[in-house]
């Protein structure tokens, strides 16, 4: 759960045009789950494996005629295609990962997992902010979700999956996910009105420009 967790800023990496509306617009686009599993392969915005329900480990029997054998390491996943819906997505910087420093020292936030986007909306007010989403998909009556992503081993793990697990090899994207129902299989877009209280907004190149101190 999100309230579980603290966390000192939000980060959204994106094209200037679709981050300058939510800076100034606090328009928020949820896109459909097919379309993660669909992005282009070298883009670390693709999973092809979101909606999996079930991930087993295991060993195969077979049998040809009096001949039988096993192979091991089988894996089989099961996608839920009944799942449908939309995301948003973020990386969350929690607070207990920041140091304690006298003095402004850089960020050092690592975004080499996030390889898409030239512009970079930094939301530091981040409770006044999930408070202005909850907010308008109330008053839309969406049904949805918040919830920081929990990674597993791909290779290892065998058991139940839903919307907020993903394979570890995105564990650097620190990613926090607002889920909608949505059966319609279309993108939404969300208006809160303006961030520019709680947020600015940053060309990628000057984000690793951000400092802090901690007391």
């Amino acid at each position: 759960m999100l309230s579980e967790r603290k966390y000192s800023l939000f980060i959204k990496v994106g094209e200037k045009e679709h981050m300058h509306s939510l800076f100034t617009k606090g328009e928020i686009y949820f896109n459909t789950i097919e379309y993660y599993r669909k992005a282009e392969s070298n883009n670390l915005l693709s999973d092809p494996h979101e909606g999996i329900s079930q991930l087993m480990q295991g060993n195969a029997k077979f049998n040809y005629e009096d001949i039988r054998f096993s192979s091991e390491s089988v894996q089989i996943a099961i996608t839920d295609n009944t799942l449908k819906g939309n995301i948003f997505c973020f990386l969350g910087l929690e607070s207990r990962t920041i140091m304690p420093s006298k003095k402004f020292i850089s960020l050092n936030t690592d975004l080499t997992s996030i390889n898409w986007g030239d512009t970079v909306v930094v939301i530091y007010n981040t409770i006044e902010f999930i408070k202005r989403v909850e907010r308008e998909l109330n008053k839309q009556d969406y049904k949805y979700q918040i919830s920081p992503v929990l990674y597993y081993d791909f290779k290892k793990y065998s058991g139940k999956l839903d919307i907020f697990k993903k394979r570890n090899e995105y564990e650097k994207q620190n990613e926090i996910r607002i889920f909608i129902e949505n059966e319609t299989c279309k993108p939404i877009k969300l208006s809160v009105g303006s961030i520019e209280d709680i947020a600015l907004i940053l060309d990628r190149s000057d984000f690793n420009k951000l400092k802090y101190d901690y007391k």
